[in-house]
């Protein structure tokens, strides 16, 4: 594992971008995100990804000067036609004008259609409420997760963030997808030839199973729960939207075709409700209560959603991104294929 230079890194990131022909802005948008994740400590859903996005299009499965287009919209919502480009650009003009539209309502939802997969949710959530919004994103993804009393993938293990700002504490998050493990981390265990929790994946009768070698579905978080609360996100992503449902291709397993996610953001501005001063203290306040609660045994620690998340924002920014060696071996090759200089990033 290495350690680069995070600014360098993510100016790297975006040249890549721009040698693959995606405008500046659209570049920038996904190399901030992108090492912004990683920089969470979400390595799964960060720059790994950035050669197949650029891959995928270099093929055409995701078109390279589409621009974004509100469709339909009032005071407080927005449809916007993301026109198949790149998910993260696209998630920014949601978020900007999502904001905007809370600024002066107090509330908003905004959702994108056929935009593309727009890496880990959770990154855009904590933007939000960095700027002062308790913020919610969410995005339907291809079918990959099993129902009870079914077998393959049935609907998508779509993921969902929170993110609530606090006062002298940052921002409380969670991000999580509805299955009980992410399906990039099954195929990271089988790439490294290692079995994958129990309860985490089904085979292809719809049983249980730890193989990753097997042909797969992902098992829903709590069975049930999760089924339902994917659902729920199906409508409010693609139902809603008029985005396509249900029937997505996996994005990193369909280079040259188009796989047009739709994701959701909502935003309640605080300070339309509260001082925002005073609800950061009653925040502050929730959360000290629960960390300095009774500890189990051999217990030093009672984390809240986002502390860990956190701590390794904070050694990114004062030691420099750790990149595991796959993302490294990511990175050398798109130095090569786009003639860029890797060896400046580093630390």
């Amino acid at each position: 594992m290495i350690r680069v230079d995070y600014q360098k890194y993510m100016d790297f990131c975006a040249d890549a971008c721009m040698r693959a022909g995606l405008r500046q802005e659209v570049a920038s948008a996904t190399a901030y995100y992108l090492v912004r994740t990683d920089m969470l400590g979400t390595y799964t859903h960060g720059s790994l990804n950035l050669l197949p996005y650029l891959k995928k299009v270099e093929t055409g499965g995701i078109v390279r000067d589409a621009r974004p287009e509100v469709v339909s919209e009032g005071s407080a919502w927005a449809v916007i036609e993301g026109n198949n480009g790149m998910g993260f650009y696209n998630a920014k003009v949601a978020m900007d004008l999502g904001m905007k539209k809370a600024k002066e309502t107090g509330l908003s939802y905004v959702v994108v259609k056929n935009s593309s997969h727009y890496g880990a949710c959770g990154v855009y959530a904590v933007e939000g409420a960095e700027k002062g919004f308790i913020t919610l994103s969410a995005s339907n993804v291809a079918k990959t997760m099993t129902v009870p009393g079914g077998k393959g993938g049935i609907i998508g293990n779509s993921p969902f963030s929170y993110a609530v700002p606090a006062g002298k504490y940052p921002p409380v998050f969670l991000d999580i997808a509805t299955s009980n493990i992410a399906g990039m981390k099954v195929n990271r265990a089988k790439t490294a030839g290692e079995q994958v929790p129990p309860g985490s994946i089904v085979d292809e009768n719809g049983l249980p199973t730890t193989d990753p070698n097997t042909n797969w579905a992902l098992y829903p978080l709590g069975g049930h729960k999760g089924y339902g609360i994917a659902f729920f996100i199906e409508v409010m992503t693609s139902i809603l939207s008029g985005g396509v449902v249900l029937d997505i291709p996996l994005w990193i397993k369909s280079m040259p075709t188009i796989c047009p996610y739709s994701q959701m953001f909502f935003f309640l501005n605080v300070s339309d409700m509260m001082d925002p001063t005073l609800f950061g203290q009653r925040m502050d306040d929730a959360i000290t209560q629960i960390a300095q609660s009774p500890k189990a045994a051999g217990s030093d620690r009672i984390y809240l959603p986002g502390d860990m998340e956190w701590e390794r924002y904070q050694d990114a920014l004062q030691c420099g991104l750790k990149l595991p060696d796959d993302i490294e071996k990511n990175a050398r090759e798109l130095a090569e294929w786009k003639d860029l200089d890797f060896q400046n990033c580093l630390k």
